[in-house]
């Protein structure tokens, strides 16, 4: 196995988080290992362009760095030229003011090194130009493989640091704790409990005995048993938990309850054991503080209560 897709199982795992509710069991798993399989081409695919863009850029930098070379070569020359014309310029220049020459042959030579002059220093303007482009492009390109190399090296510590443990990643499944049967409804217990984690011997673990234990999980995933069920007891004798006046916000369903101990008052519920639990036991004590016309209006819910000493009243809670 790569050090890409070892370190992405560990990803894989540590985003599953724990799973309440019902699950699909052996359906769900498959799915995990497809998705996995496509995290892991897709990891694969972004480090091979990452790679394949810095080769790219580096083979383009080689091209400018030698049309740079043979560019200044020319400005030299046409340096050396331009000064030879200079030179010629002022040699005639000074043979027709002592005279004693072909005064026409002089100054149609000296036509042609003024006009040679200027043809050079417009050239060598324009080769300046160009060098100064072709700098720019470089500082740019050299900049942008310094980015590229800077971003791979810390793909490669990061992979290297993961890979020096993901030998240790196990998972396997246990009995069921109150914690894991509290993350299901009441009718629906956990059919399986799967944990995964790194056999490192952390918390109170012990170091490769291939069981993990405390520190040593870093994820659990939960399959509860069934489509349907009881979600909580509330009431535990035989009398009904008298569930009425419904609604929900933001995903929790709110309710009047009794759990024959502090009469009817505002629960709530996420469809767990443990998501299921009264809000506030409004009249304190056995009497019901009995809450009707439970209205959701964003993330307040406003109702109508009483706690005993003030009658009924407008309540609401976030």
């Amino acid at each position: 196995m790569s050090r890409y897709s070892k370190s992405l199982i560990l990803s894989l795992m540590l985003l599953t988080t724990t799973l309440a509710g019902c699950l699909g069991g052996s359906d769900e798993d498959a799915e995990k290992i497809d998705a996995l399989n496509d995290t892991v081409t897709e990891q694969n695919d972004q480090i091979a362009t990452l790679e394949s863009a810095n080769s790219e850029a580096s083979a383009e930098l080689s091209i400018l760095q030698q049309n740079l070379t043979s560019l200044t070569a020319e400005r030299d020359q046409l340096t050396e030229d331009l000064a030879a014309a200079q030179s010629n310029v002022a040699t005639l220049e000074a043979s027709l003011t002592e005279g004693g020459g072909d005064e026409a042959s002089l100054s149609a030579a000296l036509d042609e090194n003024v006009t040679r002059v200027a043809n050079l220093t417009a050239q060598l303007e324009t080769a300046d130009g160009d060098i100064l482009e072709l700098e720019n492009q470089i500082a740019d390109l050299t900049s942008t493989i310094s980015v590229l190399q800077s971003v791979i090296s810390s793909l490669e510590s990061g992979w290297a640091d993961t890979n020096s443990s993901i030998d240790e990643l196990i998972g396997h499944q246990v009995t069921p704790s109150q914690t894991h049967i509290g993350a299901c409804p009441y009718g629906n217990p956990p059919s399986s409990v799967f944990v995964y984690g790194f056999d490192t011997g952390a918390g109170s673990g012990t170091a490769g005995d291939g069981s993990l234990e405390d520190l040593e999980i870093s994820d659990t995933t939960i399959t509860c048993e069934g489509n349907f069920g009881m979600v909580a007891n509330l009431n535990p004798t035989a009398t009904s938990a008298d569930i009425s006046n419904l609604v929900v916000m933001n995903f929790v369903l709110y309710f009047n309850g009794d759990d024959a101990i502090t009469g009817n008052e505002l629960w709530r519920t996420d469809g767990t054991v443990a998501g299921t639990y009264r809000v506030k036991d409004i009249n304190s004590g056995p009497s019901s503080s009995n809450p009707s016309d439970l209205v959701a209006i964003g993330s307040t819910l406003y109702f109508q209560a009483t706690d005993g000493t003030n009658g009924y009243e407008l309540w609401k809670s976030d």
